[in-house]
This record gives C-alpha cells, sequence and structure tokens, in this order.
C-alpha cells in the first residue's frame, strides 16, 4: 500500500475480521486501572471494575451495530436490480447520457432477427463513410470524426459510417473508449479493420479470442458491430511476406466462430482482397485464393455476414472512369465488387451478401508523392460525382462506401482533407448529394 494511503488509514477500519480484531484490543484498552484506596474508600473499589466492565460491553456493541449498519445498507443497494438504482438515482435527461447498455429508455433492435441482419430487413442506411487513422502523422481523433460526420451526414444524411483499423496486439483501452464515445455522439457507424503483427495460426487464434473480449467490452452506437478480418491478405505485404489461402480460410472460419460466441451482434466480413493483381511473385490472383479458401475450408463463404471489397481504379488508382484501357476487365476498375460477386455465385453459389466497399476512390495529384497517372483533385471530384450517382448509390446491394484515406501524411495523394483542414473539392461534391436519414444499424 502507497506510504500517503497508510497515513491516512483510521486507527479502527470498519470492515470484516480487521475490526473484528480492533474491538478486541480496545476491550483491553480498557481495564479498570488500579487506584490505592485508603481504608475509608474501601466499600468503593468493587464498584469501580463493575462501572468499566458496563462502558466496554456498550462500546463493543456500538461498534457491532455500526459494522451491521454499514453490511446492511451495502447489500441492500448491490441487490437491487440496475433499472431500479438507476431510476432512483437519474433523471431524465441524465439517463440519456448514459451508454445505451445502461439506459433502461433507450435500446436498439439486434442486429439478426429471424435469421436476417438489419441489412436484409430494408433499415433506412445512409451509405456514406470514410476510412480514417490516428497517429503523429495526422489530425487528431476528435477533429477527424468531427469533420467526417459534417461530411457525410450533411444534406439531410445520419448515421453514415467510419472504418478505423485495429492492430490486434496493441487494444488500448483509452483510445478505442474516446473513439467509439466520438462515434456515438457524431452519429457515427464503426467498422472495425483488424490487422495482425505476428501470422502464426495458434497465435492468431488466442489474440482474435482477446480482441473480440475487447471490442465486447464498450458500448457500440449501432446494432450491428462491424468487423472486417484483416486486410488484402491475397498479397504478400499483408500476410507475414507468404501467400497462403488455405491458412487465411482457416483463421477467418475461427475468427467467424470467436466473435459469434462472445456477442451474436458481431457482423463479420472477409478481408477486402486486391482484385486488379494477378498471380505473380508477391500476389495470388483473386480468383485462384476464393477456390483455394473453399476447398481448406467448404462453405467458408456462406457464413459471413458481408462482403468486404476494394474497387479501386487501376491503373495506379488513377482510371479515367469515363474511358478505361480496353484492355482492362470489370475486376481492374471501380466497379470491381460486381466481378467478386460473379464469382461467388460461379463458384460456391453465394448470392445476395450485402456488399461493403472498405476501401476505394482515386488519388489526386495534390500531395507529397504525385506520379504522372495521377489527375487533378477537380479531375478526381468529377469521377466521385460520377461514380456516387451513377454506379454505388444506385445499387442496392451495396451498404456503405468507405473511400481511402480522410487524412494521413503518408498518403497525402488520397486525402480527402489536408493537415492544414483544408478539404479537396470531392468534399463539396459529397456534401451536394442527398443522403438518407439512417439509423444506427
Amino acid at each position: 500500500m502507497p506510504k500517503y494511503f497508510e497515513k491516512r488509514q483510521p486507527k479502527h477500519s470498519l470492515s470484516g475480521i480487521n475490526f473484528l480484531k480492533s474491538v478486541s484490543l480496545h476491550a483491553d484498552s480498557v481495564k479498570p486501572r488500579v487506584y490505592q484506596f485508603n481504608q475509608r474508600s474501601r466499600e468503593n473499589k468493587s464498584k469501580k471494575p463493575l462501572i468499566a466492565t458496563f462502558l466496554m460491553l456498550i462500546t463493543t456493541f456500538l461498534s457491532l451495530l455500526l459494522i451491521f449498519c454499514k453490511y446492511f445498507s451495502l447489500n441492500l443497494f448491490s441487490n437491487l436490480p440496475r433499472q431500479k438504482i438507476i431510476s432512483q438515482t437519474t433523471n431524465s435527461a441524465e439517463l440519456m447520457e448514459l451508454p445505451m447498455d445502461q439506459n433502461p429508455q433507450k435500446s436498439l433492435p439486434p442486429c439478426f432477427q429471424d435469421g436476417q441482419s438489419l441489412y436484409q430487413r430494408q433499415t433506412p442506411n445512409n451509405k456514406f463513410g470514410m476510412y480514417m487513422v490516428v497517429d503523429s502523422a495526422t489530425l487528431s481523433m476528435e477533429k477527424q470524426i468531427t469533420e467526417i460526420a459534417n461530411l457525410i451526414n450533411s444534406n439531410g444524411g445520419d448515421w453514415g459510417y467510419v472504418l478505423y483499423p485495429l492492430w490486434i496486439n496493441n487494444l488500448e483501452e483509452k483510445e478505442w473508449e474516446t473513439f467509439f464515445n466520438l462515434a456515438k455522439e457524431n452519429h457515427l457507424i464503426p467498422i472495425i479493420q483488424l490487422h495482425p503483427y505476428q501470422y502464426d495460426q495458434d497465435y492468431l487464434f488466442s489474440q482474435l479470442a482477446k480482441t473480440a473480449s475487447f471490442l465486447n467490452s464498450f458500448s457500440w452506437p449501432s446494432s450491428c458491430w462491424i468487423v472486417t478480418v484483416f486486410n488484402e491478405t491475397n498479397a504478400k505485404d499483408f500476410w507475414g511476406e507468404n501467400i497462403d489461402p488455405e491458412g487465411y480460410a482457416r483463421v477467418l472460419a475461427k475468427a467467424m466462430e470467436i466473435f459469434k460466441e462472445e456477442n451474436e451482434n458481431f457482423f463479420i466480413l472477409n478481408s477486402g482482397f486486391n482484385s486488379s493483381s494477378r498471380s505473380g511473385p508477391r500476389y495470388l490472383d483473386e480468383e485462384e485464393y476464393l477456390i483455394r479458401m473453399d476447398e481448406a475450408v467448404p462453405g467458408i463463404f456462406e457464413k459471413l455476414d458481408g462482403w468486404a471489397s476494394h474497387p479501386y481504379p487501376q491503373p495506379e488508382f488513377s482510371g479515367d472512369f469515363h474511358n478505361p484501357p480496353s484492355w482492362y476487365e470489370t475486376r481492374d476498375q471501380i466497379s470491381a465488387y460486381e466481378w467478386e460477386m460473379d464469382l461467388l455465385k460461379k463458384y460456391f453459389e453465394v448470392e445476395n451478401l450485402p456488399i461493403f466497399l472498405t476501401e476505394t476512390g482515386w488519388a489526386h495529384k495534390e500531395g507529397e508523392q504525385p506520379k504522372w497517372q495521377y489527375k487533378s483533385a477537380a479531375i478526381t471530384a468529377q469521377y466521385f460525382d460520377d461514380v456516387f450517382q451513377n454506379v454505388w448509390l444506385p445499387d442496392e446491394r451495396i451498404v456503405a462506401i468507405i473511400p481511402f484515406i480522410f487524412n494521413h501524411a503518408s498518403f497525402s495523394n488520397f486525402n480527402w482533407m489536408t493537415i492544414e483542414g483544408y478539404c479537396y473539392p470531392q468534399c463539396d461534391v459529397v456534401k451536394k448529394i442527398e443522403k438518407v436519414a439512417g439509423s444506427p444499424i
């Protein structure tokens, strides 16, 4: 115990066995003093021990009474239902500030009901979202979330999406409590993109269990707790310098099992894949990758709640939306998810998965690392306008559109907002589009 606590300890603690010991010591301390009596006061000698004994009994009784009162009052309140305590100690204004899981007046529908998710139950949904990262090279978390909400919840919108990556070996409670609180305050539905540092299967299984428990400990602002399990695993860059579709299939299956056992509201997506890369030294063609996944874990794709897709416009994230190269296929363009849906239907008879575009968008030449293929922000803004209004928003299969990235110094050519707080023209495009007032799905 720290010294400053020792100094403040009461002489007699009113708790349990320690108090009973103190009572015993106290009783010893009040033994009658020995007096020298003269002959004339000898008759009073026998009365004084009786008085001292009586006082000792009174002291002991009062002390035990204090213990009883304290114990009874604590247990009385601890045995009350939580909602009853809240109703006795808070008013209605204070209730609205309580986390939803502690608030008896405010609750969300379950993510899944009668075998269907909220996305299959025609729930109002604002498709607009944004990818964000927070570190020393970005705007603060509060600044980013506030600006993202102002952007994607503009013009009639409400409850858009924010994707935030989580490295599963770095579970920082304070950071994530802040994130969930800010998401709730700003009416944003979280999507968590998991990232590993190690790729050993036993380690991943163990760490995924810790991650599921960790994410289950927070008050989510939404009914569906959306988690996408890792990132572009058909590239060596994102799977420990290996290509291992069989290993990833086993990890994905285990992740679905772990998260669903932790809480049935978890809504699990695959890793978004690199759809445009063909097989080579550092990539495996997504088509072959998916086939090998299903061979390792038959029916793996039937178990998913939704599909994560990364449809980037190639080449170099700068493909001309109106005039793509004639040799480019659908898988190389901003609608690559259509090619993936065809694969799922053709090989695995999987249809009607809600589609989450968990990364997408154009690079612009404004930034620290421009390439000759990059076009001006004014042109990419036109591309965004066309694809939102003519491709993504009309497609009822798509439920979330997450451009990469809101703000990061290392990806300045993809940024939507600069470190100085300037928002590129594509922000104006998004603000002008009429949106749906969604709900916290």
